[in-house]
């Protein structure tokens, strides 16, 4: 399988896999005010399995370009506001969630390699 391919070339470059991929999810309730776009998003990050998980989010300030070039401008200028502001993460931190980066990934998995 091309999965498989991929898998393994991943594996030989040490380059981690994810777990999870969490979509975002703009339906009418989530779009329907900041606040309950900040609930879904604190209670959907908070409530992932264990493991690598990724999420994509497309933070914008509000402006007459972004406007013009997406129907969901205000939940991106809300996805800017959430991810900005500080609470967001102590919040998830309080959760269990651990903010990382592909570097940081990559140095523990070859520790864990490297110890087994």
């Amino acid at each position: 399988m091309l999965i498989d391919g991929y898998a393994q070339c991943a594996d030989d470059n040490n380059v981690p896999l994810i777990d999870n991929l969490l979509f975002p999810n703009w339906s009418e309730e989530t779009k329907a005010n900041y606040e309950t776009y900040r609930e879904y998003i604190y209670d959907r990050l908070s409530n992932i399995p264990e493991g690598i998980s990724e999420t994509f989010i497309h933070p914008s300030l509000e402006c007459d370009e972004l406007k013009g070039i997406t129907a969901l401008w205000r939940c991106r200028v809300w996805e800017h506001k959430l991810f900005a502001d500080p609470m967001t993460r102590q919040y998830l931190e309080s959760k269990g969630v651990i903010y990382t980066n592909y570097h940081d990934v990559v140095r523990l998995r070859a520790e864990q390699k490297k110890n087994s």
